[in-house]
């Protein structure tokens, strides 16, 4: 699926944002990261993007934004909800006061 949508991606800008099809799938706001928000940039301020899909509504205008979104980044997530482990940092040793 991966090698057939960069095939496709060859002839044609395809209707795909990878922030926005990861939040689409999942179950975030898929708009929102798209357009950006008071607190956040946008995938529209990318040049390419702005030019051939200028907001979230022409994104999604022909329907393939939602398809190629399910069909390329939800096998991404599944990767990673299955193999990938956050492990924090342990907390930093107290400073010594200066002598």
């Amino acid at each position: 699926r991966l090698v057939e949508g960069w095939i496709a991606g060859l002839g044609e800008p395809l209707p795909v944002a990878a922030r926005s099809a990861l939040a689409l799938v999942g179950g975030g706001k898929p708009a929102e990261a798209y357009e950006g928000s008071e607190h956040r940039h946008g995938e529209v301020e990318e040049a390419s993007l702005a030019r051939c899909y200028p907001d979230y509504a022409t994104l999604t205008a022909d329907g393939r934004f939602e398809h190629l979104a399910r069909e390329l980044y939800a096998p991404l997530l599944d990767w990673i909800d299955g193999h990938v482990e956050a492990v924090p940092h342990p907390a930093p040793a107290p400073l010594e006061p200066a002598r």
